[in-house]
């Protein structure tokens, strides 16, 4: 019992000290303050050397008037390209048909629609001529 007696009266009291605290509110407020002041005088001084207004007064953003024209004028272009016959590559012969008829082409082709068109080289058997 005498132990437990002795280690009580080490403890420290709940009741808390202001002073630390009074001390850092005091001591942040004196950093803010040497703050600002530091800051005011870096640049109060050179804003007014890099501050000026401009002698032609800015134009506003360039808009369109009318951006339905350049929408249908893309529109047209798409359509153009997906209902035309064109080159892609001529060296390889690679050409784009109209969509339609490469809708039909799939469809006419049924299960087999994404098949290969030509086999790999290494796949082909002895009797299989295309």
């Amino acid at each position: 019992m005498a132990v437990e007696h002795d280690s009580h009266d080490k403890l420290e009291s709940p009741a808390l000290s202001a002073r630390p605290f009074a001390l850092g509110a005091v001591f942040l407020l004196s950093f803010v303050i040497v703050a600002m002041v530091g800051l005011w005088l870096v640049f109060l001084p050179n804003s007014s050397r890099h501050f000026h207004l401009p002698s032609e007064p800015q134009s506003g953003p360039k808009l369109q008037a009318d951006p339905s024209v350049e929408r249908d004028r893309v529109l047209a272009e798409q359509r153009k390209r997906l209902d035309g016959y064109q080159w892609i590559d001529r060296k390889d012969g690679v050409f784009s048909i109209p969509i339609d008829r490469a809708i039909a082409i799939i469809a006419g082709k049924g299960a087999n629609a994404y098949a290969p068109i030509i086999p790999p080289a290494g796949n082909q058997q002895q009797g299989d001529v295309r």
